[in-house]
């Protein structure tokens, strides 16, 4: 399982001009608090695209990180994707369905299974 730090190097190298926002986040908050960053600048956004209908490359990336945050990280890496990505995706049922375009299979039934338990 990963840890937290290989997915901010995932994200930076994905989005090198975010390596920026990362440092204010550190520096403002005195560490990296993971829900807080993905839900700003990987859950949010994903989610706004997704309900938008727009396919763009950076979906295609945000995706990949996510995914790979839920199907490799740890338990505290995997929290972050269930307590985020999972929660926006069951406040509005309609982005899921335009997400099953862009996630994997296993993705999707993780998604759907969380929503029946939600």
């Amino acid at each position: 399982m990963r840890k937290m730090d290989y997915f901010i190097d995932m994200y930076v190298q994905t989005f090198p001009d975010q390596k920026r926002k990362i440092d204010e986040h550190i520096q403002l908050n005195g560490m990296f608090l993971g829900h807080i960053f993905f839900d700003e600048e990987i859950c949010g956004p994903l989610c706004q695209k997704l309900r938008d209908a727009r396919t763009t490359e950076e979906v295609k990336k945000l995706v990949t990180i996510v995914e790979a945050m839920l199907l490799e990280g740890d338990d505290y890496v995997r929290s972050i994707v269930t307590m985020n990505v999972l929660k926006m995706l069951k406040q509005d049922r309609g982005i899921v369905e335009k997400a099953k375009v862009h996630f994997s299979d296993q993705i999707i039934e993780k998604i759907e299974a969380e929503m029946k338990v939600g």
